[in-house]
């Protein structure tokens, strides 16, 4: 008891104390009054203290201001970094969902456990390599198509540009090329093509390496790097090829290896726009294979439809036969009327050969005839 009547006593010696010492601040106006109070408002919102007051309506206005925009602009950055946060923790769990899901299937199917490692391996290759974020068919689809086409260009003109085959082709076509060209993954170990297989498509090395191996895998002869092409001679079709479209080269990734393919029949539904540039990568072709000795010298024929050709080719290369039988049969009509012409010509000077012959025979005999009559005369008179 003792102790609180001490404390009352206590608090009212420093209530009198500071009751003298209160200061009342007076305002001009309600703007100023009401400013300040604004900003001791917005001092105590942000936590913010010890800082001078300011003794004019401009500085309360430009304090109040710089508070707030203070605030706003943290607000802001800790809002972006939580975004982040969340979007990234979002990204994370959807990978982890589907790692989740394709191991609960692999084990429901009682996949072998080394294939299954291969699967768990290759999602995080692309989880570690940022291809989960993104997608170029969704590119492609989002894009304008001029726009994509541009970017394609910029992207894969130069590479293409180095294959020997499409070395000197027309830009259009090589840009109906470029909007064709395909990404695949080949993970670790996998034969990308086999010797002996028909060719469907052409590669190109988009990062990563490929070996060119034996049958048995042991020796490998060559390795090649980004920007490579291979496959692009399995896929033209070249009348007297020896391999007959087929590969030559058993090929293996080294590691994880990105390829950009084209399917054989894009390759020819671009061409079929393009019959002039087909003509010349038929020829150029046949001199790479040549160098090779892995060409033969066969009659080309244009009804020959070896290979899966689009219908519109096949309908081009029947239009094409029959224009060469039509020339064929215009020059041998032709060749007909020069040699019966001839021919005429021929009968009708030898006619008048005879002719002429006959007549100066009946003239020589009729004049014997006369001299042999005007004699006998002769004889009679004498």
């Amino acid at each position: 008891l003792t102790d609180w009547e001490n404390a009352t006593d206590e608090i009212e010696d420093e209530m009198a104390y500071w009751a003298n010492r209160t200061q009342v601040m007076t305002f001009s106006n309600l703007t100023k009054q009401y400013g300040l109070s604004f900003y001791w408002s917005a001092l105590t919102l942000v936590t913010l203290g010890e800082q001078p007051w300011p003794g004019a309506t401009f500085q309360f206005v430009f304090e109040t201001f710089d508070t707030l925009l203070g605030l706003v602009i943290f607000a802001w950055i800790v809002g972006d970094v939580g975004n982040m946060v969340t979007t990234m923790n979002q990204i994370r769990s959807n990978f982890e969902e589907l790692m989740d899901g394709c191991k609960g299937y692999m084990i429901s199917k009682k996949v072998p456990e080394r294939l299954q490692g291969k699967v768990v391996h290759y999602l995080g290759h692309i989880w570690t390599s940022g291809k989960m974020n993104v997608d170029e068919r969704a590119i492609a689809d989002f894009m304008p198509p001029r726009l994509y086409g541009q970017l394609a260009v910029h992207i894969h003109m130069a590479t293409l540009r180095r294959v020997k085959l499409f070395e000197d082709c027309e830009p259009h076509l090589l840009y109906e090329l470029i909007l064709r060209l395909e990404l695949q993954v080949f993970s670790k170990g996998d034969y990308i093509c086999r010797k002996g297989e028909v060719g469907k498509e052409m590669y190109i090395v988009k990062s990563g390496f490929v070996e060119v191996v034996s049958e048995d895998g042991k020796t490998v002869f060559v390795r090649l790097g980004e920007g490579t092409v291979f496959g692009e001679l399995s896929i033209l079709n070249i009348p007297g090829n020896k391999n007959g479209n087929r590969r030559t080269a058993n090929v293996r990734s080294v590691g994880y290896c990105d390829l950009y393919t084209l399917q054989k029949e894009h390759l020819w539904d671009a061409l079929n726009e393009y019959p002039h540039a087909m003509h010349s990568l038929m020829e150029k072709g046949k001199v790479l294979l040549a160098k090779d000795n892995m060409l033969e010298e066969v009659e080309e024929n244009p009804l020959d439809f070896e290979g899966e050709l689009p219908l519109e080719l096949k309908l081009a290369k029947a239009k094409q036969a029959i224009d060469l039988i039509n020339a064929r049969l215009e020059a041998a009509e032709n060749s007909f009327y020069d040699f019966s012409s001839t021919a005429k010509h021929r009968l009708c000077v030898v006619e008048e050969t005879v002719r002429t012959a006959d007549f100066r025979h009946y003239f020589i005999h009729e004049a014997e005839e006369s001299e042999e009559e005007v004699e006998e005369e002769r004889e009679e008179k004498i």
